[in-house]
Protein backbone atom coordinates (compact mmCIF):
# COMPACT_ATOMS: atom_id res chain seq x y z
CA UNK A 1 0.00 0.00 0.00
CA UNK A 2 3.02 2.31 -0.11
CA UNK A 3 1.78 4.19 -3.19
CA UNK A 4 -1.67 4.61 -1.65
CA UNK A 5 -0.17 6.14 1.48
CA UNK A 6 1.92 8.45 -0.69
CA UNK A 7 -1.20 9.51 -2.57
CA UNK A 8 -3.04 10.19 0.69
CA UNK A 9 -0.17 12.32 1.99
CA UNK A 10 0.14 14.20 -1.30
CA UNK A 11 -3.61 14.89 -1.20
CA UNK A 12 -3.61 16.03 2.44
CA UNK A 13 -0.53 18.25 2.34
CA UNK A 14 -1.88 21.20 0.28
CA UNK A 15 -5.22 21.00 2.12
CA UNK A 16 -3.34 21.13 5.41
CA UNK A 17 -1.45 24.18 4.17
CA UNK A 18 -4.76 25.88 3.34
CA UNK A 19 -6.32 25.07 6.72
CA UNK A 20 -9.04 22.92 5.18
CA UNK A 21 -11.21 20.38 6.92
CA UNK A 22 -11.67 17.07 5.17
CA UNK A 23 -14.23 14.31 5.25
CA UNK A 24 -12.55 11.17 6.65
CA UNK A 25 -13.28 7.65 5.41
CA UNK A 26 -17.04 7.37 5.48
CA UNK A 27 -17.53 3.65 6.04
CA UNK A 28 -17.55 2.52 9.70
CA UNK A 29 -15.12 -0.02 11.14
CA UNK A 30 -15.76 -2.56 13.84
CA UNK A 31 -14.21 -1.82 17.22
CA UNK A 32 -14.55 -3.70 20.51
CA UNK A 33 -15.88 -1.84 23.50
CA UNK A 34 -14.90 -2.60 27.08
CA UNK A 35 -17.55 -5.31 27.28
CA UNK A 36 -15.93 -7.08 24.33
CA UNK A 37 -18.86 -6.64 21.95
CA UNK A 38 -18.49 -5.16 18.50
CA UNK A 39 -19.65 -1.62 17.83
CA UNK A 40 -19.50 0.72 14.88
CA UNK A 41 -17.31 3.80 14.97
CA UNK A 42 -15.44 6.12 12.70
CA UNK A 43 -11.82 5.08 12.11
CA UNK A 44 -10.85 8.47 13.54
CA UNK A 45 -12.96 8.28 16.68
CA UNK A 46 -16.50 9.20 17.63
CA UNK A 47 -16.39 12.92 16.87
CA UNK A 48 -18.76 14.15 14.18
CA UNK A 49 -16.64 17.21 13.39
CA UNK A 50 -14.64 16.89 10.23
CA UNK A 51 -10.95 16.97 11.21
CA UNK A 52 -8.46 19.42 9.82
CA UNK A 53 -6.31 18.07 7.01
CA UNK A 54 -3.18 19.05 8.93
CA UNK A 55 -4.22 16.79 11.82
CA UNK A 56 -4.73 13.81 9.54
CA UNK A 57 -1.45 14.46 7.74
CA UNK A 58 0.53 14.68 10.98
CA UNK A 59 -1.16 11.61 12.47
CA UNK A 60 -0.52 9.57 9.36
CA UNK A 61 3.14 10.54 9.03
CA UNK A 62 3.76 9.84 12.73
CA UNK A 63 2.05 6.45 12.45
CA UNK A 64 4.14 5.55 9.39
CA UNK A 65 7.50 6.28 11.04
CA UNK A 66 8.07 2.67 12.17
CA UNK A 67 7.23 1.45 8.65
CA UNK A 68 9.68 3.83 7.00
CA UNK A 69 12.39 2.86 9.46
CA UNK A 70 11.62 -0.85 9.28
CA UNK A 71 11.67 -1.01 5.50
CA UNK A 72 14.68 1.26 5.08
CA UNK A 73 12.90 4.35 3.69
CA UNK A 74 14.49 6.69 6.21
CA UNK A 75 15.05 9.59 3.83
CA UNK A 76 11.48 9.45 2.54
CA UNK A 77 10.11 9.37 6.07
CA UNK A 78 12.17 12.37 7.12
CA UNK A 79 10.95 14.31 4.08
CA UNK A 80 7.25 13.61 4.70
CA UNK A 81 7.51 14.48 8.40
CA UNK A 82 9.43 17.69 7.70
CA UNK A 83 6.81 18.78 5.16
CA UNK A 84 4.06 18.36 7.76
CA UNK A 85 5.97 20.05 10.54
CA UNK A 86 6.68 23.01 8.25
CA UNK A 87 2.92 23.64 7.89
CA UNK A 88 1.85 26.76 9.87
CA UNK A 89 -0.58 26.42 12.76
CA UNK A 90 -3.28 29.01 13.33
CA UNK A 91 -3.70 30.65 16.74
CA UNK A 92 -6.08 28.82 19.02
CA UNK A 93 -5.70 25.55 17.15
CA UNK A 94 -7.68 22.67 18.62
CA UNK A 95 -6.09 20.10 20.92
CA UNK A 96 -6.21 17.12 18.50
CA UNK A 97 -4.00 19.08 16.11
CA UNK A 98 -1.54 19.92 18.88
CA UNK A 99 -1.42 16.24 19.91
CA UNK A 100 -0.84 15.20 16.31
CA UNK A 101 2.00 17.71 16.00
CA UNK A 102 3.54 16.61 19.31
CA UNK A 103 3.58 12.99 18.16
CA UNK A 104 4.99 13.89 14.72
CA UNK A 105 7.75 15.96 16.33
CA UNK A 106 8.76 13.05 18.54
CA UNK A 107 8.78 10.56 15.65
CA UNK A 108 10.71 13.00 13.45
CA UNK A 109 13.31 13.33 16.21
CA UNK A 110 13.94 9.59 16.02
CA UNK A 111 14.48 9.63 12.25
CA UNK A 112 16.75 12.67 12.54
CA UNK A 113 18.74 10.79 15.19
CA UNK A 114 19.27 8.06 12.60
CA UNK A 115 20.83 10.75 10.42
CA UNK A 116 23.28 11.51 13.27
CA UNK A 117 21.89 15.05 13.59
CA UNK A 118 21.44 15.03 17.33
CA UNK A 119 21.21 18.80 17.79
CA UNK A 120 18.25 19.00 15.42
CA UNK A 121 16.70 15.92 17.01
CA UNK A 122 16.79 17.61 20.42
CA UNK A 123 15.16 20.75 19.01
CA UNK A 124 12.30 18.67 17.65
CA UNK A 125 11.81 16.61 20.79
CA UNK A 126 11.92 19.62 23.12
CA UNK A 127 9.03 21.17 21.18
CA UNK A 128 7.21 17.85 21.44
CA UNK A 129 7.76 17.74 25.22
CA UNK A 130 6.42 21.29 25.61
CA UNK A 131 3.25 20.38 23.70
CA UNK A 132 2.63 17.16 25.66
CA UNK A 133 3.00 19.14 28.91
CA UNK A 134 0.56 21.74 27.61
CA UNK A 135 -1.87 18.91 26.80
CA UNK A 136 -1.26 17.23 30.19
CA UNK A 137 -0.69 13.89 28.42
CA UNK A 138 1.69 11.71 30.43
CA UNK A 139 1.83 8.87 27.95
CA UNK A 140 2.71 11.16 25.08
CA UNK A 141 5.24 12.91 27.31
CA UNK A 142 6.85 9.60 28.27
CA UNK A 143 7.25 8.74 24.58
CA UNK A 144 8.91 12.08 23.94
CA UNK A 145 11.23 11.50 26.92
CA UNK A 146 12.34 8.31 25.22
CA UNK A 147 13.44 10.32 22.19
CA UNK A 148 15.04 13.04 24.33
CA UNK A 149 17.06 10.30 25.98
CA UNK A 150 17.88 8.69 22.65
CA UNK A 151 19.27 11.93 21.18
CA UNK A 152 21.41 12.65 24.25
CA UNK A 153 22.49 9.02 24.28
CA UNK A 154 23.65 9.26 20.66
CA UNK A 155 25.65 12.43 21.34
CA UNK A 156 27.39 10.77 24.29
CA UNK A 157 25.66 12.66 27.13
CA UNK A 158 24.73 9.55 29.10
CA UNK A 159 23.72 11.33 32.31
CA UNK A 160 21.20 13.47 30.41
CA UNK A 161 20.01 10.34 28.61
CA UNK A 162 19.51 8.45 31.86
CA UNK A 163 17.65 11.37 33.37
CA UNK A 164 15.24 11.46 30.41
CA UNK A 165 14.64 7.70 30.48
CA UNK A 166 14.03 7.73 34.24
CA UNK A 167 11.63 10.63 33.91
CA UNK A 168 9.71 8.76 31.22
CA UNK A 169 9.47 5.67 33.42
CA UNK A 170 8.23 7.73 36.38
CA UNK A 171 5.35 8.97 34.22
CA UNK A 172 4.16 5.38 33.64
CA UNK A 173 3.86 2.03 35.29
CA UNK A 174 4.31 -1.30 33.50
CA UNK A 175 0.53 -1.68 33.69
CA UNK A 176 -0.15 1.68 32.00
CA UNK A 177 1.85 0.92 28.85
CA UNK A 178 4.03 -2.21 29.16
CA UNK A 179 5.69 -1.71 25.78
CA UNK A 180 6.70 1.92 26.30
CA UNK A 181 7.85 1.20 29.86
CA UNK A 182 10.02 -1.64 28.55
CA UNK A 183 11.37 0.55 25.74
CA UNK A 184 12.44 3.22 28.21
CA UNK A 185 14.00 0.58 30.46
CA UNK A 186 16.03 -1.09 27.79
CA UNK A 187 17.46 2.19 26.53
CA UNK A 188 18.24 3.12 30.13
CA UNK A 189 20.11 -0.19 30.33
CA UNK A 190 22.44 0.83 27.52
CA UNK A 191 23.04 4.27 29.06
CA UNK A 192 23.86 2.56 32.36
CA UNK A 193 26.32 0.34 30.52
CA UNK A 194 28.10 3.33 28.99
CA UNK A 195 28.57 4.66 32.54
CA UNK A 196 29.90 1.21 33.54
CA UNK A 197 26.97 0.22 35.77
CA UNK A 198 26.81 -3.24 34.23
CA UNK A 199 24.77 -4.74 37.07
CA UNK A 200 21.95 -2.28 36.55
CA UNK A 201 22.31 -2.68 32.79
CA UNK A 202 21.73 -6.43 32.92
CA UNK A 203 18.82 -6.12 35.35
CA UNK A 204 17.06 -3.63 33.07
CA UNK A 205 17.68 -5.73 29.97
CA UNK A 206 16.14 -8.75 31.69
CA UNK A 207 13.08 -6.82 32.86
CA UNK A 208 12.47 -5.16 29.49
CA UNK A 209 12.97 -8.37 27.51
CA UNK A 210 10.34 -10.12 29.63
CA UNK A 211 7.83 -7.30 29.00
CA UNK A 212 8.52 -7.33 25.25
CA UNK A 213 8.04 -11.10 25.14
CA UNK A 214 4.77 -10.81 27.06
CA UNK A 215 3.63 -8.24 24.48
CA UNK A 216 4.68 -10.58 21.66
CA UNK A 217 6.86 -7.89 20.04
CA UNK A 218 9.65 -9.73 18.22
CA UNK A 219 10.95 -6.50 16.73
CA UNK A 220 11.54 -4.99 20.17
CA UNK A 221 13.20 -8.20 21.39
CA UNK A 222 15.49 -8.09 18.36
CA UNK A 223 16.33 -4.44 19.05
CA UNK A 224 17.14 -5.23 22.68
CA UNK A 225 19.35 -8.18 21.72
CA UNK A 226 21.16 -5.95 19.22
CA UNK A 227 21.88 -3.34 21.86
CA UNK A 228 22.79 -5.95 24.46
CA UNK A 229 25.24 -7.40 21.97
CA UNK A 230 26.80 -3.99 21.45
CA UNK A 231 27.08 -3.38 25.19
CA UNK A 232 28.66 -6.82 25.72
CA UNK A 233 31.52 -5.62 23.52
CA UNK A 234 32.09 -2.82 26.03
CA UNK A 235 32.28 -5.49 28.76
CA UNK A 236 34.84 -7.42 26.64
CA UNK A 237 32.37 -10.33 26.48
CA UNK A 238 32.82 -10.93 22.78
CA UNK A 239 31.33 -14.42 22.62
CA UNK A 240 28.17 -13.20 24.34
CA UNK A 241 28.07 -10.19 22.03
CA UNK A 242 28.27 -12.38 18.92
CA UNK A 243 25.54 -14.69 20.24
CA UNK A 244 23.17 -11.77 20.92
CA UNK A 245 23.89 -10.12 17.58
CA UNK A 246 23.42 -13.29 15.55
CA UNK A 247 20.10 -13.92 17.27
CA UNK A 248 19.02 -10.32 16.64
CA UNK A 249 20.00 -10.41 12.97
CA UNK A 250 18.19 -13.73 12.64
CA UNK A 251 14.97 -12.22 13.99
CA UNK A 252 15.32 -9.04 11.93
CA UNK A 253 15.99 -10.86 8.66
CA UNK A 254 12.83 -12.89 9.20
CA UNK A 255 10.89 -9.64 9.60
CA UNK A 256 12.85 -7.70 6.94
CA UNK A 257 13.66 -4.97 9.46
CA UNK A 258 16.33 -3.16 7.47
CA UNK A 259 17.45 -0.63 10.07
CA UNK A 260 18.01 -3.25 12.77
CA UNK A 261 19.70 -5.67 10.33
CA UNK A 262 22.09 -2.95 9.25
CA UNK A 263 22.92 -1.75 12.75
CA UNK A 264 23.30 -5.30 14.04
CA UNK A 265 25.79 -6.20 11.31
CA UNK A 266 27.76 -3.07 12.16
CA UNK A 267 28.08 -4.13 15.80
CA UNK A 268 28.87 -7.70 14.76
CA UNK A 269 31.82 -6.31 12.84
CA UNK A 270 33.25 -4.92 16.09
CA UNK A 271 32.55 -8.06 18.13
CA UNK A 272 34.22 -10.31 15.57
CA UNK A 273 37.21 -8.02 15.24
CA UNK A 274 37.80 -7.86 18.98
CA UNK A 275 37.41 -11.61 19.57
CA UNK A 276 40.62 -12.42 17.62
CA UNK A 277 39.26 -15.79 16.45
CA UNK A 278 40.82 -17.79 14.85
CA UNK A 279 43.72 -15.30 14.61
CA UNK A 280 43.88 -11.51 15.10
CA UNK A 281 44.63 -11.03 11.39
CA UNK A 282 41.74 -13.20 10.19
CA UNK A 283 39.39 -11.59 12.70
CA UNK A 284 40.39 -8.15 11.41
CA UNK A 285 39.67 -9.14 7.79
CA UNK A 286 36.29 -10.61 8.79
CA UNK A 287 35.53 -7.40 10.68
CA UNK A 288 36.38 -5.34 7.61
CA UNK A 289 34.07 -7.38 5.37
CA UNK A 290 31.21 -7.05 7.83
CA UNK A 291 31.91 -3.35 8.35
CA UNK A 292 31.92 -2.73 4.61
CA UNK A 293 28.67 -4.66 4.22
CA UNK A 294 27.07 -2.61 6.99
CA UNK A 295 28.22 0.63 5.38
CA UNK A 296 26.75 -0.40 2.04
CA UNK A 297 23.40 -1.12 3.67
CA UNK A 298 23.55 2.16 5.62
CA UNK A 299 23.96 4.13 2.42
CA UNK A 300 21.14 2.22 0.74
CA UNK A 301 18.59 3.03 3.45
CA UNK A 302 19.76 6.53 4.42
CA UNK A 303 21.16 5.62 7.84
CA UNK A 304 24.03 7.56 9.43
CA UNK A 305 24.75 5.81 12.77
CA UNK A 306 26.07 7.78 15.71
CA UNK A 307 28.88 5.22 15.96
CA UNK A 308 30.49 6.84 12.90
CA UNK A 309 31.50 9.85 14.97
CA UNK A 310 31.74 8.37 18.49
CA UNK A 311 35.38 8.66 19.69
CA UNK A 312 35.45 5.37 21.62
CA UNK A 313 33.83 3.40 18.80
CA UNK A 314 36.22 4.86 16.24
CA UNK A 315 39.21 4.10 18.49
CA UNK A 316 38.09 0.46 18.65
CA UNK A 317 37.69 0.40 14.87
CA UNK A 318 41.21 1.74 14.43
CA UNK A 319 42.57 -0.90 16.83
CA UNK A 320 40.93 -3.70 14.85
CA UNK A 321 42.15 -2.18 11.62
CA UNK A 322 45.76 -1.97 12.85
CA UNK A 323 46.06 -5.78 12.93
CA UNK A 324 46.42 -6.03 9.14
CA UNK A 325 47.97 -3.99 6.36
CA UNK A 326 46.12 -1.02 4.91
CA UNK A 327 45.65 -2.57 1.47
CA UNK A 328 44.26 -5.84 2.87
CA UNK A 329 41.83 -3.97 5.10
CA UNK A 330 40.63 -1.71 2.30
CA UNK A 331 40.18 -4.65 -0.08
CA UNK A 332 38.12 -6.57 2.49
CA UNK A 333 36.03 -3.49 3.28
CA UNK A 334 35.34 -2.85 -0.42
CA UNK A 335 34.43 -6.52 -0.95
CA UNK A 336 31.93 -6.36 1.92
CA UNK A 337 30.44 -3.10 0.71
CA UNK A 338 29.77 -4.63 -2.73
CA UNK A 339 27.63 -7.44 -1.25
CA UNK A 340 23.86 -7.55 -1.66
CA UNK A 341 21.67 -8.00 1.40
CA UNK A 342 21.32 -11.72 0.66
CA UNK A 343 25.07 -12.11 0.23
CA UNK A 344 25.64 -10.25 3.48
CA UNK A 345 23.25 -12.54 5.33
CA UNK A 346 25.07 -15.52 3.82
CA UNK A 347 28.36 -14.09 5.11
CA UNK A 348 26.87 -13.74 8.60
CA UNK A 349 25.40 -17.24 8.36
CA UNK A 350 28.77 -18.75 7.45
CA UNK A 351 30.36 -16.89 10.34
CA UNK A 352 27.81 -18.44 12.70
CA UNK A 353 28.54 -21.90 11.29
CA UNK A 354 32.29 -21.48 11.87
CA UNK A 355 31.86 -20.63 15.55
CA UNK A 356 31.99 -23.36 18.22
CA UNK A 357 28.67 -25.23 18.69
CA UNK A 358 27.69 -23.29 21.83
CA UNK A 359 27.87 -20.04 19.89
CA UNK A 360 26.08 -21.09 16.72
CA UNK A 361 22.90 -19.27 15.80
CA UNK A 362 22.38 -19.89 12.09
CA UNK A 363 20.06 -17.75 10.00
CA UNK A 364 17.81 -20.62 8.97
Amino acid sequence: ERDNFRSALQWLLPRGRDGMRVNPILFPVEQSNEAGTASKASPLGTTTTEPLAIELYLRLTAALRPYWEWQGYLTEGRDWLKAGLDLPLENGVEQPVLAARAKALSEAARLVCLQNSQGRALELVEESIALWKQLNDNRGLAGAMLHRGWANHAKGDYEAAKSAYWEGMRLLSPADDPWLYAELGFHLAAAAGFTFDFEQMRSLYTESKALFEQAGDKSAVADLLKDQGGMSILESKYTEAIDCLLESINLCYGMNHMQFITTGIGWLSFAVGMKDDPTPEQASIRSARLGGAAEGLQEAIGLTPWAKTHPLVQAVRQYIRSKVGESDWNAAWAAGKALTLEQTIDLVNRLGAELPPAEQNRLD
